[in-house]
């Protein structure tokens, strides 16, 4: 029960740019409590026993309110409703199309958190967090390289652009690189 609640305590608190590591989270928490199939199935096909139905509606309003639980956020009821409210697979569906919208608004939001990104003091914190980004714009559906909706070099200049001067002779070195791609700066920032 102690690895449960390690888990449980492991999820972050949902918000505008953790989905996927929540999402990792959430589903390993729902691994351990042998729920996770409530984000895959969707049981509304009604059981013919009115008794196996009630059990199983019993079940998915337990599930849901796990998956409510640990959606602890703040505007968690947008993505509840009348007709998913009891429905676990749902609202992670919901839940999803919501985080990994390729609507527009979305895509913007997201490459300009990208674009605001800071240099950090050292490589070890940059690193990780401009991999993260570039993840979170392929999953909103902006498509870097060609064809693609950005250049991979583009991105790959904008990455050295974020160095800070400290770092003038990579920044030099880098620039003099054709093509630049993200995989270049990455591996010679390692």
């Amino acid at each position: 029960m102690t690895d449960q609640n390690a888990l449980h305590q492991a999820i972050p608190e949902l918000n505008n740019s953790n989905y996927l590591q929540w999402k990792i989270q959430t589903q390993a928490y729902l691994m351990e409590m042998h729920l996770v199939d409530c984000l895959t199935t969707n049981p509304e096909t009604p059981l013919p026993d009115a008794a196996q139905q009630n059990e199983l509606l019993k079940r998915q309003e337990r599930k849901a309110g796990i998956l409510i639980g640990i959606m602890v956020m703040l505007n968690c009821q947008r993505f509840l409703n009348v007709v998913n409210e009891g429905n676990p697979y749902n609202i992670w569906r919901t839940l999803a199309r919501h985080s990994t919208s390729k609507a527009d608004d979305n895509q913007g939001r997201i490459f300009l958190k990208f674009l605001a990104l800071k240099h950090f003091d050292t490589l070890d914190q940059f690193i990780p967090d401009i991999t993260q980004h570039i993840g979170k714009i392929a999953l909103v559906g902006i498509m870097i390289g060609s064809p693609g909706d950005i250049k991979e070099d583009l991105i790959a200049e904008i990455i050295v652009r974020k160095l800070n001067e400290n770092y003038f002779n990579t920044l030099e070195f880098l620039q003099n690189q054709c093509p630049l791609t993200i995989s270049k700066v990455i591996d010679y920032l390692k």
